[in-house]
């Protein structure tokens, strides 16, 4: 009879312990893919900001452009007046 006791409360304890690794593991994986689903919503969030960012300095290279050529253009003004200046 005691081995039959020892028996069974050794097959108890083992059975505890493999249910208890599972729920773990479960709970593991349940963490990960909640994870996963935050990641992807922060990753969708970010892609759409560097787009904004992307377009944003698009158009800031434009202006630097343009300025650029305005201050070429500024430059042959300058040097026409001061020839002008000068031949007087």
């Amino acid at each position: 009879m005691n081995s039959k006791l020892t028996k069974l409360l050794t097959n108890t304890k083992l059975a505890l312990t493999i249910a208890g690794m599972a729920v773990g593991v479960l709970f593991f994986f349940f963490s990960l893919k909640t994870d996963i689903v935050a990641n992807s919503k922060e990753i969708k969030s970010n892609s759409s900001l560097l787009m904004k960012t992307t377009e944003s300095q698009e158009k800031t290279l434009e202006l630097l452009h343009e300025t650029n050529t305005n201050v070429k253009l500024l430059q042959k003004d300058l040097d026409y007046i001061r020839k002008e200046i000068d031949s007087k």
